[in-house]
């Protein structure tokens, strides 16, 4: 998922603009992981994607994160998900899910998230939405509808944004299963007893700020579906 930066990090209260070089500097290291599924020849192949080394916000995110999986299908792997924190290339990028239970959130919102309330909101449902992802896996078993929706809508997510070797070959989810995502992750969220307003409120947002999402985040869908789950 991702959104303009200071548009996704205002949301319903108005915070002063963060600085993205924030000292991640001497914190960053690079990590080696094995981009499973992600690629556009489908082959596994051992790339490095930036990390922030934070022990205490990592336990955060993991503590989090491993709350949504106790009610997830892959409960039983729960030993086996890693959490880290990302120094995304693209800063408004929050979360990515590479398969395998290893899961990268972006180390900002984090950070945001550990001071104030209204951010936690915003990483639990990154959370959820990318330990969907690494649930329902790539595209299985999601039908296509096919229709064009990338008229008036860009900025698709590659791997460059990731912080990823121009040589790697990025294939993001599509559209339908980013919206697959979104349905399971709010189920996770009902589960745990989490009011579903809070993850329309996000979308609500975005939109009141005038960001309409990508080609395959659509605010506009993903708010009609989130709106619709809701209301049931």
């Amino acid at each position: 998922m991702k959104t303009n930066t200071q548009a996704l990090f205002r949301l319903t209260v108005k915070v002063s603009k963060w600085n993205s070089s924030v000292a991640i500097s001497k914190h960053v290291r690079f990590t080696a992981f094995f981009l499973v599924s992600l690629l556009h020849s489908c082959a596994t192949i051992s790339v490095e994607i930036p990390t922030v080394v934070d022990d205490k916000l990592e336990r955060y995110v993991t503590a989090i994160g491993l709350e949504i999986v106790a009610v997830s299908e892959h409960r039983d792997r729960w030993s086996n998900y890693e959490f880290k924190l990302a120094d995304f290339a693209r800063r408004d990028i929050l979360g990515l899910s590479t398969g395998n239970q290893r899961i990268f959130i972006s180390y900002e919102l984090s950070r945001l998230a550990y001071k104030r309330q209204n951010y936690r909101w915003l990483l639990r449902h990154t959370l959820a939405h990318e330990i969907a992802h690494d649930v329902i896996g790539r595209d299985a078993g999601i039908p296509h509808d096919g229709v064009d929706h990338s008229l008036g809508l860009a900025n698709r997510i590659t791997g460059r944004d990731l912080g990823l070797s121009d040589r790697i070959k990025f294939r993001p989810y599509s559209r339908l299963a980013e919206l697959a995502a979104d349905r399971k992750g709010m189920e996770y969220w009902r589960r745990l007893g989490w009011h579903c307003g809070h993850w329309v409120r996000l979308f609500l947002d975005f939109t009141a700020q005038g960001y309409a999402g990508d080609v395959d985040h659509p605010t506009e869908e993903r708010l009609k579906q989130a709106t619709q789950i809701c209301s049931e």
